[in-house]
């Protein structure tokens, strides 16, 4: 594994986690803006909150399936380090 390839698995890491945060944020979102748009309701702590708790409760959910994808990557770049002076 490069240097190249670690950081293009890295921001691919990233990326495939922060994806059930950001889908349920926008899930949430979306129904919390209808909800004010149907009730006439102009009030930010209305968006905000449901999202806040949305976001932790994603996370909260997903945080064993997280640690294991960002432990396989540590794993596999430490794998990789006594092969980087050897190319």
């Amino acid at each position: 594994m490069s240097a190249s390839d670690a950081l293009s698995q890295l921001v691919r890491l990233v990326v495939i986690l922060s994806a059930p945060a950001l889908a349920t944020v926008l899930v949430v979102g979306l129904l919390t803006g209808i909800f004010q748009t149907v009730t006439q309701i102009r009030e930010r702590s209305i968006s905000a909150v449901p999202k806040l708790l949305a976001a932790g409760a994603a996370l909260a959910l997903s945080a064993s399936w997280m640690s294991g994808k960002i432990l396989a990557f540590f794993h596999a770049v430490l794998e990789a380090v006594p092969l980087v002076g050897k190319s």
